[in-house]
């Protein structure tokens, strides 16, 4: 996903060695991350977090998140908005059922 269509890179906080069948190969650790055209130079996610670059080969944003890898919550926050989200003002105010709750 990606804002024209084109998939996002992925990065992650790190790797490290993980055995993978009969073979120790370095795998991400920590988080996945989008990274757009941009964060292939600066080495930057879309969320501005330092990563390394995955193989986009192996790696797809977001299909490959899951618990072993989860997703950066603060880009799936940005494009995941909650369902009530349209429910808030900007001055904080919740707006349910016709009436405002603070």
């Amino acid at each position: 996903m990606s804002v024209n269509g084109n998939r996002w890179t992925v990065g992650a906080d790190g790797v490290a060695p993980r055995r993978w069948f009969d073979e120790v190969i370095e795998m991400p650790s920590g988080r996945l991350h989008a990274v757009s055209g941009a964060g292939l130079i600066s080495g930057r996610a879309v969320c501005l977090a330092p990563v390394i670059l995955l193989d986009p080969l192996d790696w797809h944003w977001p299909d490959d998140g899951d618990e072993e890898w989860p997703l950066c919550w603060v880009y799936l926050t940005l494009t995941h908005p909650r369902p009530d989200a349209a429910a808030w003002r900007r001055d904080g105010v919740h707006l349910r059922d016709g009436g405002a709750v603070r």
